[in-house]
């Protein structure tokens, strides 16, 4: 997390009880049980996902406030702005195929694997589309 947000987060977490008493505060309150009930599924096997029904102490709702901020921040950076890699030369991972795959092994001719991919213009937009969904616009806040 880049130092700056860091302790932004740090600040605003051992001011938050000079601010607002959290027990009290039903939006927040409301909010915390809609991310349980509405925002993490149980997985196959679990009974419960972990994550409270609503916030107990100035501790807990700091660190929930340090998972969601890492979450929307960090992790969506790592994940989203990476794709261009992969997704940006469409034989590694095309959006679409235009034949249907093959149903014997060893079958497959260079013609057949031409054939499947994309034409070059859907080549075109997955690449654009990519490029503007993994982009840093200028306007951006740069944490550095």
């Amino acid at each position: 997390m880049p130092p700056t947000l860091f302790s932004s987060l740090l600040f605003f977490a051992n001011k938050l009880d000079v601010f607002f008493n959290h027990l009290q505060d039903t939006e927040l309150q409301a909010w915390i049980l809609d991310l349980h009930d509405n925002g993490y599924p149980v997985r196959e096997g679990e009974t419960d996902h972990g994550f409270p029904s609503s916030v107990a102490s100035i501790e807990q709702l700091t660190h929930l406030l340090n998972i969601i901020i890492f979450t929307c921040a960090c992790q969506h950076a790592a994940v989203n702005f990476s794709q261009m890699d992969t997704f940006g030369f469409p034989p590694n991972s095309p959006a679409l195929m235009r034949q249907p795959p093959p149903t014997k092994k060893d079958s497959v001719t260079m013609k057949d694997v031409m054939t499947s991919l994309p034409s070059k213009h859907q080549a075109g937009v997955t690449i654009a589309t990519v490029y503007d969904l993994t982009r840093i616009f200028p306007d951006e806040v740069n944490w550095t």
